[in-house]
């Protein structure tokens, strides 16, 4: 009985973890930093949110896991704020003239379909950029709410 429920779970961990999935992503680099952590937030088609912690050289110990799974209602929503913003929609610097910075940490999120990823935010160089017209503002926003929950 026990391997019974061993296995299930393992098996469970497998389909969780399966990268196929992921249909959003959130990712940041910290720049130039003593302790360089990358941080990627992944949701999955069934809902579970999954954190990941990774450091070049192993310095600091990998870890993964599950910090949230939403509802059905949550998920099919953002489902439909995905289905809605073109794959061909443009990023827009939203202060191009402001001055670029270096070693500043680095943040984005992206749309995964297929094979596919469209970055729908990106701060980078101390500037930050998003879809055209605000099309993804409000996924962008769970994503970093996501994010947020990570930390």
């Amino acid at each position: 009985m026990k391997k019974g429920v061993l296995l299930l779970a393992f098996l469970y961990s497998g389909l969780v973890f399966a990268e196929n999935n992921i249909i959003a992503q959130y990712k940041m680099s910290p720049g130039f930093t003593p302790n360089p952590v990358q941080v990627t937030v992944s949701l999955f088609s069934d809902g579970t949110v999954v954190k990941e912690f990774q450091a070049p050289q192993n310095t600091i110990k990998y870890t993964k896991e599950v910090i949230a799974k939403i509802s059905g209602t949550a998920l099919l929503n953002i489902q439909r704020e995905i289905n809605r913003i073109p794959y061909n929609s443009k990023l827009i610097d939203l202060e191009p003239k402001k001055p670029r910075c270096t070693d500043a940490p680095t943040s984005q999120v992206a749309i995964l379909n297929n094979g596919q990823s469209l970055v729908s935010y990106l701060r980078s160089g101390c500037h930050t950029s998003t879809l055209q017209y605000g099309i993804a503002d409000s996924f962008n926003t769970v994503m970093l709410g996501f994010a947020v929950l990570a930390n």
